[in-house]
């Protein structure tokens, strides 16, 4: 059964949009896993097949978009330093999500993360 989380983020400084990029999502994702369960996280970065996840792109706060009910899957600009943001990360395999689930638990809202080299805070 899929499992969908949502990360609210704010960036401490501009997110530049060569930083919004599916592998800087999906290197997020893994220094994530990586904080609570190191070894996860070599397993999943080493999977070659099919992942058991999936990433969205980041998504801003809707009242700055152009078209709120769209989902934004490209980026024209940077994202400005104090945007709300948010991700949604997809668990496709029950297992995963046992091994991730007190993952979301366990992040700091005071810990600092990097997308690409940019400063990110994750709020809930």
């Amino acid at each position: 059964m899929p499992y969908s989380l949502v990360l609210n983020l704010v960036p401490l400084a501009a997110i530049p949009k060569s930083h919004l990029s599916g592998r800087h999502l999906h290197a997020l994702f893994l220094d994530l896993v990586r904080s609570q369960v190191p070894e996860l996280a070599t397993i999943l970065h080493a999977q070659t097949t099919s992942k058991a996840f999936t990433l969205s792109p980041l998504q801003t706060n809707p009242a700055t978009q152009q078209s709120p009910d769209t989902l934004q899957w490209n980026h024209r600009h940077a994202i400005a330093a104090g945007s709300l943001c948010w991700w949604r990360i997809t668990l496709l395999d029950d297992t995963l999500f046992s091994q991730l689930a007190h993952l979301w638990l366990g992040l700091s809202k005071q810990q600092q993360w990097q997308l690409g080299g940019s400063p990110i805070q994750v709020t809930a």
